[in-house]
């Protein structure tokens, strides 16, 4: 039976590798010292089809996701389009490699042959990467405008000590290539046409730059002979590799002449097509002109840019709290009855607290067990919700109290729950919010008491009016710690407070009480509540009981009520 791969989740993937053409992809896949199980979730905008596994290096695994172009679908869009995709799939991927075949350009210091590697490396003002057809006409020729920074400095300090290696012991390729043979025999022996091995000289004669080949064979059998560059034999058959500029553009270079003119002008040791295409506009020291041929790339990294914030913006929230309010809110609803609780929106004084704008005017509710009390607060959550509508600079945050969600409950979480619903209400989250973030998980820390009264206070400044609504007070246990930092704090905030009468007395010890209102259960609550149950939508058999009958049970209920819903 074999052995089940091992699935990971996305974002323990943390290198993109992306293929031209299918046999590119090949060599890719054959790479893998393992092979993992295919992801569980895409974006519904990803087309790509994914390869998943890892490469062993000397600080352990390195998690891969490979994908390729679609077949004949070759250019600008569809490389920068399935970088993009990969992006919003794998957002944590930190490193985008293109790996594939490029042509070499063949110099007195670069003696390149069929079969070498060619990695790109900073030289002069190039970051390893120039685009060759990109530029304008001058007295002097053509002046190239497009280059690409510098890869980030890991990878720059990565490749210098493998390089130094190189130097010392030589490349570890002839034992990868001869693994993959052992592997996946069929790359080395194919039924049809030439395997993932060396192709003999006979497929690699240089010729004369300005000579003109015989026909467009694979081999130049039919060639002038008299034409051919003399190169000195190599000992070995092993590829070597090289170190330098890679020249990029949106056209094959099948032109000698214009293959030795990129290394006129620059130390360009290979070129290749699709390269340059992965890499973010932003990169391309260019003028204006330049940034608008990248114009439509940069719209298409832009999409996984907002994808990746969005991302970063989640675990934020994550750190400031693990409480999640929202889910509670929507069970909320699912429970609420049509045109129950609106005695309370229509309450003078609920309606003088909600059109108040003097600081910390305070909504006190308190009712017995099971009169409705929560059902009210989600209510008054989408009235104000409503509100926010209606005004960009209104900001809402709540939290539902459970005594069975005491220990998670703390103040710090619930200010941060708090804080967290406040921010995503804003286009923009504050710089100083972001830096102390990033300081304290940089630290690694949570989030402290002493930082969630400073950033809820950041928040707060950002709108002209916030509501804070915390039901089920009683079910908190450290009651006394939060309306303390409530009380303590220099932001004005309206806030609506649910709980039972025995919590009343705390409540006015800390906050000022601007108006209370006693929640029971109304008869026209209760009445629509029964009637929804019997013969409503929720009653499985609405024909099992007459309208007599039904009539008799709903006010018997309202009448044995006394002020208790549930």
């Amino acid at each position: 039976m074999a052995q089940a791969l091992p699935q990971l989740d996305n974002s323990e993937y943390a290198v993109g590798w992306i293929a031209a053409l299918p046999h590119e992809r090949a060599a890719a896949e054959a790479m893998l010292d393992k092979e993992h199980a295919p992801t569980q979730h895409k974006h519904t905008n990803d087309d790509n089809i994914y390869s998943l596994g890892s490469i062993n290096g000397p600080n352990g695994e390195h998690n891969v996701v490979i994908a390729s172009l679609p077949p004949g679908r070759y250019g600008t869009t569809p490389a920068a389009t399935a970088a993009a995709q990969m992006l919003s799939s794998f957002p944590a991927v930190k490193f985008g490699l293109m790996v594939g075949i490029g042509g070499g350009i063949p110099s007195d210091d670069n003696d390149i042959r069929l079969g070498d590697v060619v990695v790109s490396k900073p030289e002069g003002s190039f970051g390893g990467v120039r685009q060759y057809d990109y530029g304008k006409a001058t007295t002097h020729g053509f002046e190239e405008r497009g280059a690409l920074n510098s890869p980030p400095r890991v990878l720059l300090n990565a490749m210098g000590a493998l390089e130094s290696k190189h130097e010392k012991r030589g490349t570890a390729i002839p034992t990868l290539l001869e693994a993959m043979h052992k592997d996946y025999p069929l790359m080395a022996k194919p039924r049809n046409g030439l395997g993932y091995s060396y192709q003999g000289t006979n497929y690699d004669r240089l010729f004369q730059p300005d000579y003109e080949h015989a026909s467009s064979k694979r081999d130049c059998n039919e060639c002038d002979g008299t034409k051919e560059v003399d190169r000195q034999e190599r000992s070995d058959q092993d590829p070597y590799i090289h170190y330098g500029t890679i020249a990029s553009g949106n056209q094959v270079i099948k032109d000698a002449r214009k293959r030795d003119l990129i290394s006129k002008n620059s130390t360009a040791a290979a070129y290749a097509k699709e390269l340059l295409q992965i890499t973010d506009a932003a990169d391309v020291k260019s003028t204006p002109e330049a940034r608008e041929v990248m114009h439509e790339l940069q719209e298409i990294k832009s999409i996984a840019k907002e994808i990746i914030l969005d991302r970063k913006q989640q675990d934020m929230f994550k750190w400031l709290s693990p409480l999640n309010p929202s889910a509670r809110h929507l069970e909320c609803e699912k429970k609420r009855v049509k045109g129950t609780g609106t005695w309370m929106l229509e309450d003078p004084k609920f309606l003088d607290w909600f059109s108040k704008t003097a600081e910390c005017q305070t909504l006190c509710s308190y009712g017995a067990a099971g009169a409705g009390k929560t059902i009210i607060s989600s209510l008054v959550i989408d009235k104000l919700g409503e509100h926010m509508a209606q005004g960009s600079k209104i900001g809402l945050g709540y939290i539902y109290c459970d005594y069975r969600d005491q220990k998670e409950q703390t103040t710090e979480n619930i200010l941060g729950a708090v804080l967290k619903q406040l921010l995503g209400f804003l286009p923009e989250i504050p710089e100083a919010v972001l830096k102390l973030y990033g300081e304290r998980v940089s630290q690694g820390k949570s989030l402290s008491l002493t930082d969630a009264v400073d950033l809820l206070g950041i928040a707060c400044a950002q709108f002209s009016k916030v509501y804070v609504c915390l039901d089920a007070l009683d079910e908190l246990g450290n009651l006394r710690g939060l309306l303390k930092q409530l009380r303590n704090s220099h932001y004005s905030i309206q806030i609506f407070i649910t709980g039972r009468q025995h919590v009343k007395s705390t409540v006015q010890e800390y906050l000022t009480e601007g108006q209370s209102i006693s929640i029971t259960a109304h008869e026209n609550d209760i009445r629509r509540f029964v009637e929804h149950e019997i013969g409503g939508p929720n009653d499985i058999e609405p024909d099992a009981i007459d309208e007599k009958l039904r009539k008799d049970i709903v006010e018997k209920v309202v009448d044995s009520a006394k002020g208790v819903s549930v």
